[in-house]
């Protein structure tokens, strides 16, 4: 396991962790991963209970890149742990717009796999860092599901949960402590190797959207795209409908109405579901 790696068995955040390491000048790279958090939280501020079961990791990103372009990094981070989750042999994954991981049986309704969120901090020196957490559901717990029916983490309809032991094809233990250990490894090798092509990409092809250098294989795993949706604003009311054509070189959503005119959307401002 990397030295830039730190497990722990609880803690109240990981981003939080992580967040102090980099004020402090933590290297690209550093990392904790905990079994449990106290304080976990998602998007917009959202809950997201953290009880044993999962594997909850942040990781300290310096991306040598102007940080306007660091609103790309959840879905830089998720594209290629869902690549590293495939090479684990974990079938029928895809990704939600903007920023979660998704098991898509077939025949079956979405579940939720894993959830990423991304905060902008600086350090002492005023050197901007990214904290790029990543909450995955890893096997059922015995007394307490991901994400009990009162916590919806701000979405609406809210996706049932999806675990890893569920979705691997060769059976292995993955509460196992040693197997812990080495799945957050290589989710935390995933990003930074992630984020490092990202940023060589972009240098080689300068002056290009963030995204482009990888739109085409975010779209590749993209759940939902091409199909019919409902646009859910923050208070859960339906504010648009249509066919979800993909995102642009910013990640923005593109929807096209029914009257032929277009729609991009911000994560920030709603999140998006199948209308049929």
């Amino acid at each position: 396991m990397s030295e830039l790696l730190k497990v722990v068995e609880v803690t109240d955040s990981t981003n939080d962790d992580v967040a102090e390491l980099g004020r402090r000048g933590a290297p690209h790279g550093a990392a904790v991963a905990a079994h449990r958090q106290r304080r976990g939280r998602g998007r917009r501020g959202h809950t997201w209970v953290s009880p044993a079961g999962g594997l909850y990791l942040s990781v300290l990103l310096r991306p040598q890149v102007s940080p306007t372009y660091w609103s790309v990094l959840p879905l830089v981070a998720g594209t290629f742990v869902l690549q590293e989750l495939g090479c684990l042999s974990a079938q029928n994954l895809a990704l939600k717009w903007p920023n979660d991981l998704v098991i898509v049986p077939e025949g079956a309704d979405p579940q939720k796999l894993a959830g990423i969120l991304v905060e902008r901090k600086q350090d002492t020196h005023g050197q901007d860092y990214a904290v790029v957490g990543i909450g995955i559901n890893l096997t059922h717990p015995d007394h307490e599901i991901i994400r009990p029916e009162l916590v919806h983490d701000g979405q609406a309809h809210p996706l049932s949960t999806g675990y890893l032991e569920d979705c691997l094809a060769h059976s292995a233990d993955v509460s196992d402590l040693e197997v812990f250990d080495q799945l957050a490894e290589r989710v935390r090798s995933a990003i930074v190797a992630g984020c490092d092509r990202w940023v060589h990409a972009l240098t080689v092809d300068a002056g290009v959207d963030p995204l482009e250098p990888l739109k085409n294989i975010y779209e590749e795993h993209l759940y939902l795209i091409h199909r019919k949706v409902r646009v859910y604003i923050p208070d859960n009311k339906v504010a648009e409908t249509g066919q979800f054509l993909g995102v642009d070189g910013w990640g923005k959503a593109r929807i096209q109405r029914g009257d032929g005119t277009y729609l991009a959307l911000l994560p920030e401002q709603g999140s998006l579901r199948s209308s049929t």
